[in-house]
């Protein structure tokens, strides 16, 4: 139904993490632009092909803003959404 349609696609900050997720998950080097300390996690702020995304761990590794850091993608819990609508497919 969604064959030549627009749609949208999301994922939680905590299924992005600095070490495999799970087997489906895929790695991508990204360069953290925003470090959000908040207590005992960090919320990482980074852009894939100018979209901005957000990685919520541990307080254990804090990268420095500007940073090249390696993170992986649980694509098991990739959410689509229709582009006109926003509701979830």
């Amino acid at each position: 139904a969604y064959q030549n349609k627009s749609i949208f696609l999301g994922i939680r900050p905590e299924n992005i993490s600095d070490s495999p997720i799970s087997n489906t998950s895929t790695e991508a080097e990204v360069r953290i632009d925003v470090i959000e300390p908040m207590g005992n996690e960090i919320f990482l702020y980074f852009q894939v092909d100018n979209e901005q995304f957000i990685c919520r761990k541990t307080t254990h590794d804090l990268p420095a803003p500007g940073s090249m850091k390696k993170l992986y993608f649980d694509l098991s819990k990739l959410n689509f959404f229709d582009a006109e609508t926003e509701l979830i497919i």
